[in-house]
């Protein structure tokens, strides 16, 4: 398994969160409270896994849990990732695929990912 790497830069209504290595279990829990926490009301969180080698149903759990409570605070969450990805296997398995919204980076209106403000 590889650690979970978590890099982080804001841009005004947008937290934009890019991870690598591996999103499973401990590592999954422990960052599903950081990721809905860094987002204020009715802003934008936008997640790319590109990086993400594995991840699990506790990993698919922290995303979907961070929409549940984004949606709360009337923010919106984005999932950047390849089509060949391991999660949208795990989105189609769990039904949850027209739960959350997964784009390629390539189709997001933004400015590339060292554009944004490094948080911290």
């Amino acid at each position: 398994m590889k650690d979970l790497t978590v890099e982080m830069r804001i841009e005004g209504n947008r937290t934009y969160v890019q991870l690598g290595g591996d999103l499973c279990s401990l590592d999954a829990l422990n960052i599903k409270d950081s990721l809905h926490s860094s987002v204020g009301e009715k802003e934008t969180l936008i997640i790319d896994l590109h990086e993400v080698e594995r991840i699990d149903l506790t990993g698919l759990n922290a995303l979907i849990m961070t929409q549940v409570r984004l949606r709360k605070k009337a923010s919106n969450m984005l999932l950047l990732a390849p089509d060949d990805h391991a999660l949208h296997e795990l989105l189609h398995l769990t039904k949850f695929h027209d739960q959350v919204e997964v784009k390629q980076e390539d189709e997001l209106d933004k400015r590339s990912f060292a554009d944004f403000q490094k948080v911290g």
